[in-house]
């Protein structure tokens, strides 16, 4: 680390350590975030409820205020809220108390109850069914998530034009949890209670969005990575929003879901911090990609040493990383001498390689639209080799790093 002029202290020696084991993937880090965000809503909101019972408005006020916290942290004005309660409650007729799903259920007759409210449920479902797949596919979020937490909010007693509306609107995961957080703001013109925003707000289907939002929020779409201006503002919004997590919870630092969430968004700081520093030696980048409900993590080393650009031959080399949920690690080595690219393909077994080696004639048409030829080798590593720690960080950054460049 001394010779490579990065600075040597605990957080850059465990980030070291991280690349040479190969755990310092970014999307770790976001999965980390978004699980201790929930763990974070979930145990406020229950310890809100406790002190303040299920009938205090002041209850429901502070419930929604952590749910806006951070929603806003995360937040970018692409995802504000774009729907008037007002507008929408305007012309909904009053539903009398013991009609509410909420509370069909404490009626005498609780069979009959169960099976009107699981009925009701289920008409709003099937009648929003082709909204609710619009909105999936707008949100990159699988269906059964998007239609339970629909079921959530009309059993929570939320009106179903209400809901229809925030489903329609909707262009963002985290413009959906702004618009349902402005509907719950408005909780008292829609007869809500503290117990139905506790529902809302600790309910699984709510968080699982949640996850899913934030994953959205801090990663890259494919579309994304035609400019390669998208990748440093992905690192700009890490690391704002991030801060602005902290910033906003630093409060909650006394619980362990505050301490938590507090640590994984540290984290995720210091991975960019270390990223920041091995820039200043060659090109790398790490690219948390949301490919449709899956997210992956690839990284991508360009084989030239800044410090000795005025000297760097014609021919420039990569090296990227894929962890592939069916082909498992793959490397992939380019390297480009005038209009002649040459790809090697590292992969773990023979069926892989043989998966490789019947879609190339992708790979080369794509490469020969744009004026370059294609010469390719798909190798399978040796056995031995495919469980040591990293071996491209280990020749970026060991000791032959000058031989390597």
């Amino acid at each position: 680390m001394n010779k490579l002029g990065i600075t040597v202290n605990e957080a850059n020696i465990s980030q070291y350590e991280s690349y040479i084991t190969n755990s310092h993937q970014l999307t770790q880090d976001i999965t980390n975030l978004s699980q201790s965000i929930i763990e974070y809503n979930k145990e406020t909101v229950n310890q809100i409820m406790n002190q303040m019972g299920v009938s205090s408005q002041s209850a429901s006020d502070q419930m929604i205020s952590i749910n806006s916290n951070i929603l806003g942290a995360l937040s970018d004005n692409i995802d504000a809220t774009n729907i008037n309660v007002a507008d929408i409650i305007q012309g909904i007729e009053s539903v009398p108390q013991e009609e509410n799903l909420s509370n069909v259920v404490n009626s005498d007759n609780t069979n009959t109850a169960v099976d009107t409210a699981n009925q009701n449920l289920t008409n709003i479902t099937n009648q929003m069914s082709e909204s609710i797949s619009k909105l999936s596919e707008r949100l990159s979020i699988d269906s059964t998530k998007v239609e339970a937490l629909v079921k959530d909010l009309s059993n929570a007693g939320i009106d179903e034009s209400v809901i229809k509306t925030i489903v329609d609107k909707s262009e963002t995961p985290m413009q959906l949890l702004n618009n349902i957080n402005e509907v719950l703001s408005n909780g008292d013109k829609l007869n809500l209670t503290s117990d139905n925003i506790k529902e809302i707000l600790s309910g699984d289907s709510y968080n699982e969005v949640l996850s899913e939002a934030v994953k959205d929020k801090l990663s890259l779409k494919p579309k994304d990575m035609e400019n390669p201006k998208e990748i440093d503002d992905l690192y700009k919004s890490m690391y704002d929003k991030t801060s602005k997590l902290m910033d906003a919870f630093s409060a909650g630092a006394n619980s362990s879901a505050g301490e938590n969430m507090s640590q994984a968004a540290k984290s995720m700081q210091q991975r960019i911090d270390f990223m920041q520093n091995l820039n200043n030696m060659f090109a790398y980048a790490q690219l948390p990609v949301k490919l449709d409900n899956n997210q992956m993590n690839s990284d991508l080393y360009v084989y030239m040493n800044k410090r000795n650009m005025k000297s760097a031959k014609e021919e420039v080399s990569a090296l990227l990383h894929l962890d592939m949920d069916h082909l498992g690690a793959t490397d992939v080595h380019v390297s480009l001498h005038g209009t002649n690219v040459h790809t090697r393909f590292y992969v773990e077994d023979e069926l892989s390689a043989k998966i490789i080696d019947e879609h190339m004639t992708m790979l080369e048409k794509a490469i020969s639209e744009n004026g370059f030829n294609l010469t390719n080798e798909v190798i399978t590593r040796e056995p031995a080799l495919a469980t040591t720690s990293n071996m491209v960080v280990k020749e970026m950054l060991g000791d032959d790093l000058e031989k390597s460049v």
